[in-house]
């Protein structure tokens, strides 16, 4: 026996043995995953295309290396140091922010400017006054007002130490001029509120309606001037009458009509 027959050899014998199935409860760990196993490995970027990356004018990183620009240092300008060779900037005499200033032009008035002012206008002086008069010095107040708050801030800035007690003498007179300005403008404005309301009067001109409507919250015709002005109203009507033809004496009313009905009695 030279040769082993392949039935007797022990691999022909295990494959010849009758195979037993695994038990259903099993059969998921014989399942082969066929998909890639999970990695943590970094995936690779796509390659940076900005040139200006990292470059700040704030935080002056600088140009990286090999970084050139298309301007050379010999090409700048160069700043002329010496005064006597600039330029001179054209500068309008009659610019308005000229106003927020002094006379003299200066960042900062001397104290002999700012002590020379006078008392604060009145509200009797003011009463005389136009609208437009009120309007212009209400503005020059404020312009002077803002001279003075900005040279106080430039005070501060450059330590000057001195100015200070007359430009607070010269604000606080403006002051006193803007609250009779104000004052002077609430007077007037009761004032035209009272000739609105009498103004509303109907009998002053038949041909004219009350300049506001009666049921305006704010206020409410009396009593006798609701009365004259529907009696008046009434007698146009039943007389066939335009407006303006009727008379304040046949639209008179009684001291009756105007007190209303009288009061009952007390017990």
């Amino acid at each position: 026996m030279a040769s082993i027959s392949k039935a007797g050899s022990p691999a022909a014998q295990i494959l010849s043995r009758p195979r037993s199935l695994p038990p259903a409860f099993l059969l998921p760990s014989f399942y082969i995953n066929q998909s890639r196993s999970f990695h943590q490995s970094q995936s690779h970027q796509k390659r940076e295309t900005n040139k200006q990356r990292g470059l700040s004018a704030l935080r002056r990183t600088g140009l990286r290396k090999g970084q050139t620009l298309s301007v050379k240092l010999e090409n700048l300008p160069k700043p002329v140091l010496d005064p006597s060779k600039r330029s001179e900037v054209e500068i309008d005499p009659d610019h308005g922010l000229w106003k927020f200033f002094n006379p003299d032009r200066t960042s900062i008035a001397t104290p002999e400017y700012n002590n020379a002012f006078g008392r604060a206008w009145t509200v009797q002086e003011l009463r005389q006054k136009s609208w437009e008069d009120l309007h212009k010095l209400w503005w020059v107040c404020t312009y002077e007002r803002n001279r003075i708050a900005t040279e106080e801030a430039e005070r501060e800035r450059t330590n000057a130490g001195y100015g200070e007690a007359e430009a607070h003498s010269r604000s606080e007179e403006i002051k006193l001029t803007m609250r009779a300005i104000k004052h002077t403008l609430t007077e007037r404005w009761y004032a035209w509120q009272n000739g609105r309301a009498y103004a509303a009067n109907a009998n002053i001109e038949l041909d004219e309606r009350p300049s506001f409507p009666r049921g305006e919250s704010y206020y409410e015709l009396p009593s006798n001037i609701q009365k004259q002005t529907d009696k008046a109203l009434q007698y146009a009507a039943q007389e066939g009458l335009q407006p303006g033809d009727a008379t304040p004496e046949s639209v008179a009313i009684t001291p009756e009509e105007a007190s209303g009905p009288a009061a009952p009695a007390q017990r």
